[in-house]
């Protein structure tokens, strides 16, 4: 499998941004189909952080989750907590936790990941109707969004953080294999406050029971960034015991007291208070690396990336 190809490429890429608007307005049938395709959002970062071809993309998502082993049951799973990096060197650990979920047939995936490049809103959800990868569309549960996003203030419709974003588009390939017919519901988080994460939380709860289906979530968060290897390693070891916890504040006091370095911890700590009012009782970290594991060269700064679970 491509590497360093893949990292460089992805490092040069300047993404533009994208905005659609859906013209409500009667117009015949050739035009509402390129108002229904103007409606997906493309893909920001396919042939960079992953294979731009379907064919390749799905041999490769295919053969990351084939290696993969399952650790607990798949019906217990309410949340799991994957990296973001490219496929090259978090692909792997990705796939740990999306192994998890095997066996199921969810009718939405909801995804949660932190915004690299936008300070507002507090937590956005696109206007798009779908969201594109060389394996498809994935669409969006429209009425799941509407009902998260009137039950917290905190939530805002807006396109802005979507436009060069990577960190939930990297998640779709797997939803895409391992549940084609699923729809998806995403949330990207531009900041991360304690009390809109636990009010998140809460909306998304209450409205994933009101649905009455099948749901599960994929919250998405890497551990620390360019240190050096065994630095990095010590502060992730921290992190994941505090995750093993299972206390939503103990994840801000731990971030902010610079035990650990996450990126996500409104996500975590938003996918805690969701999955605890769902019932869950337990968090559970499946596998740690980082990205000197996945090179074999720790003698340079690494990022880190950990497979996990919240579990009933």
């Amino acid at each position: 499998m491509r590497t360093v190809w893949f990292y460089i490429l992805a490092a040069m890429l300047t993404f533009a941004a994208t905005s659609c608007k859906k013209d409500v307005t009667e117009r015949p049938a050739a035009a509402e189909s390129a108002a229904e395709k103007a409606s997906v959002k493309p893909p920001n970062v396919a042939g960079a952080f992953y294979p731009g071809e379907a064919d390749e993309l799905k041999a490769a998502v295919e053969g990351l989750l084939g290696d993969a082993d399952a650790s607990v049951p798949a019906d217990d799973v309410v949340a799991i907590i994957t990296p973001h990096a490219g496929y090259p060197y978090s692909g792997a650990v990705a796939a740990t936790a999306f192994r998890q979920l095997q066996g199921r047939r969810p009718a939405t995936v909801i995804l949660l990941g932190p915004s690299h490049h936008c300070a507002s809103p507090g937590i956005a959800t696109g206007t798009y109707d779908g969201y594109e990868t060389p394996l498809g569309v994935a669409r969006v549960d429209v009425e799941l969004v509407a009902a998260v996003a009137d039950g917290c203030a905190d939530v805002t419709y807006s396109n802005v953080p979507f436009a060069r974003e990577h960190c939930l588009e990297v998640q779709l390939p797997f939803v895409q294999t391992l549940f084609p017919e699923a729809r998806i519901a995403p949330f990207i988080f531009c900041q991360h406050d304690a009390g809109a994460a636990a009010r998140f939380g809460k909306a998304l709860a209450e409205a994933v029971a009101a649905e009455g289906s099948d749901v599960v979530t994929v919250a998405t968060c890497d551990l620390s960034h360019y240190h050096p290897y065994d630095e990095a390693v010590k502060l992730d070891r921290a992190f994941i015991r505090t995750f093993e916890r299972f206390d939503e504040l103990a994840i801000f006091v731990g971030q902010n007291a610079g035990e650990f370095e996450i990126d996500a911890p409104g996500v975590v700590a938003a996918a805690f208070w969701y999955a605890e009012a769902l019932g869950a009782t337990e968090a559970v970290a499946l596998e740690y690396k980082n990205s000197g594991d996945v090179t074999g060269d720790a003698s340079g700064v690494v990022v880190g990336y950990v497979a996990a679970a919240v579990v009933e």
